[in-house]
């Protein structure tokens, strides 16, 4: 039994040998201890559940059966190692790069272990129990210290006393990969949203909102910047804002004399890619629970106990529940804005995969399965519906926001909302499952797009619907001119006009790319002008997609339109000035996005 537990302690101080030598400069003393001691002892007392199982089956038979217990202890040896082997291999094509340096606090608590374990089997009871006191007492001060429990950034109340123009708020929220053809306000069936439905009643709701690129981070650069990716720099997750380029919202309205703050869920809009600029308070924490962010730091720091334990059972660990960004959201409207107008981001993930909506969301989709477009995959529609749910609980939040927002504001009367999704998500289109970063599909691509101005507003067609294709790009501008600011120059437009009445406008080109790091040699520009998307790779390779048949033949598209779409296209990309590459990822970070999905 001993051996065993052994045994898989020291596959487990391999394994975080690996993950501490490449993010060792990062972590804090914390975290050195847990990620020296826990997967180590976790695996070996997997091992020794394993091992006291085999000896409750099969000890009796093998003790009269000598060899028995010889293939047993053969097979035990070769899955070890079996095992130790896969770890390894793992390591290295993930990129962990062993350094014996920076690697050396799990293998000195491995030898640690044996030593122990020496002590134990020459029976030297005081020497044990000393050992795994000082064990107990160095683990115990380390939990006490906090694990990676980042704060929010506070940056002082803004720039003095000046006051805005106008004193109407603005919100921002944004959903996580929502498709817009899943909605019930664009025709989508067995889900219900009344709150969106609600701010489409109240306000204008855009059939045709685009987004700028099948990624969190970019979608929401461009949200934030009024800026195509090119411009503002942030192309792929794990990329960060040009700053020397781009000025968000926050920064802008932060001068003009608003409070600034932000609730972010993921990740990918966190702090170190820029997006808390201008933000005098941004709360972007993974988790609130100590026992979560153990757990996530044992999973992150064993290869193998991540696969093994069963997917229900990972916390979220690049991500916050909405419901705690809700009510660090809300704490913040009961206590942090004075009497000027506020800018409020509120971003939730939950309908971002895995799909596991809680109750009782998934009972309510379950239950209307059957109704609602199909995938294109029909084996996907068991996920699609879970994500209806996460869906349900996203327009709920909301809702519970809306409310926070009318006991400071009865009626929404000096309160702008406009609420956007970032991208959405493939259910077979292209062959793509439940994934998204590829994709320019309608399926990621056509987005929830809804802006209720203010109830003092005059002018507004409220529960209008506009067919004119409009940008992620275009939001910047458009709230800006609702506060009373001067518009800044911006690649968005102004959509104020359209607020007022339906336009003429002929259909407008909008720039669209998919570059996200794992698309490598695959990363395109594309143009849309209603129903084509003609989209060019690195090499020079065409794609056209159709809105409603997906890939096409380039034959298939009139020549005229053709010619339009390559000479708009090439138009943009000479025109713009295209930001440098600014990197942000760290060990850390690469962890954090692989376990989104956003890395191999």
């Amino acid at each position: 039994m001993l051996r065993v537990f052994l045994a898989g302690w020291a596959i487990g101080g391999v394994d975080a040998a690996f993950y501490a030598s490449s993010r060792f400069s990062s972590m804090v003393a914390a975290e050195v201890a847990f990620s020296a001691l826990l997967p180590g002892a976790v695996l070996g007392l997997l091992f020794l559940v394993a091992a006291l199982a085999q000896e409750a089956l099969l000890g009796r038979l093998a003790a009269r059966r000598p060899l028995l217990r010889r293939l047993l202890t053969a097979l035990w040896a070769a899955g070890g190692t079996l095992l130790l082997a896969w770890t390894i291999r793992r390591r290295l094509i993930l990129g962990f790069a062993p350094s014996l340096p920076a690697g050396s606090p799990p293998l000195l608590a491995t030898a640690l272990v044996f030593l122990g374990a020496r002590l134990i089997a020459r029976r030297r009871p005081a020497a044990a129990i000393g050992f795994l006191v000082l064990l107990a007492l160095v683990t115990a001060g380390f939990a006490l210290s906090g694990i990676g429990a980042p704060q929010p950034l506070t940056a002082g109340r803004g720039p003095g006393d000046r006051r805005p123009p106008t004193d109407r708020n603005l919100v921002l929220v944004t959903w996580d990969t929502v498709r817009a053809d899943t909605l019930p306000v664009y025709g989508g069936a067995g889900l219900e949203t009344p709150n969106l439905a609600r701010l489409a009643e109240e306000g204008v709701l855009f059939e045709d909102c685009q987004a700028v690129a099948p990624q969190t981070g970019p979608a929401h650069a461009s949200i934030l910047t009024g800026l195509f990716p090119p411009a503002h720099g942030l192309r792929s997750n794990g990329d960060e804002l040009a700053r020397e380029n781009a000025t968000t919202l926050a920064e802008y309205l932060g001068r003009a004399g608003y409070r600034t703050a932000a609730f972010v869920s993921a990740a990918p809009v966190s702090a170190k890619y820029g997006f808390s600029a201008g933000f005098q308070f941004f709360d972007g924490r993974p988790s609130n629970s100590p026992g979560e962010r153990l757990l996530r730091l044992v999973l992150t720091g064993s290869m193998l106990l991540d696969r093994v334990l069963p997917a229900g059972w990972h916390p979220a660990s690049a991500s916050t529940r909405g419901e705690v960004t809700l009510e660090r959201a809300l704490s913040w409207l009961e206590t942090g804005p004075d009497d000027r107008p506020f800018f409020l981001w509120v971003h939730f993930y939950d309908a971002h995969s895995p799909y596991r909506p809680p109750e009782p969301w998934r009972s309510r989709v379950q239950a209307r399965a059957a109704e609602g477009p199909r995938p294109a995959d029909p084996s996907l529609l068991e996920q699609w519906v879970l994500q209806r749910g996460e869906i349900e609980l996203l327009d709920d939040l909301t809702g519970r926001l809306l409310a926070g927002l009318e006991r400071l504001d009865p009626g929404l009367r000096r309160t702008t909302v406009a609420l956007l999704s970032d991208h959405g998500e493939c259910f077979g289109e292209g062959g793509l499952k439940c994934s998204h970063h590829r994709s320019l599909f309608q399926a990621t691509q056509r987005i929830a797009g809804v802006l209720r101005p203010a109830g003092e507003m005059d002018g507004i067609d409220r529960g209008g619907r506009r067919q004119v294709p409009v940008s992620q790009v275009d939001l910047f501008p458009t709230v800006c001119e609702l506060l009373g600011l001067p518009v800044p120059a911006v690649q968005g437009r102004s959509l104020v006009e359209l607020l007022a009445a339906p336009s003429g406008e002929a259909d407008r080109g909008l720039y669209m790319e998919a570059f996200a790091r794992l698309n490598l040699a695959d990363r395109r520009h594309a143009w849309r002008i209603r129903p084509w998307t003609y989209a060019v790779d690195q090499a020079g390779r065409e794609t056209v997609y159709h809105d409603r048949r997906g890939e096409v033949s380039l034959s298939e598209v009139p020549p005229e339109m053709l010619a339009r779409l390559r000479s708009e296209l090439a138009e943009f990309l000479a025109g713009i000035q295209v930001a440098g590459p600014h990197t942000a990822l760290d060990p850390e970070t690469e962890a954090d996005l692989r376990e989104l999905g956003y890395t191999d």
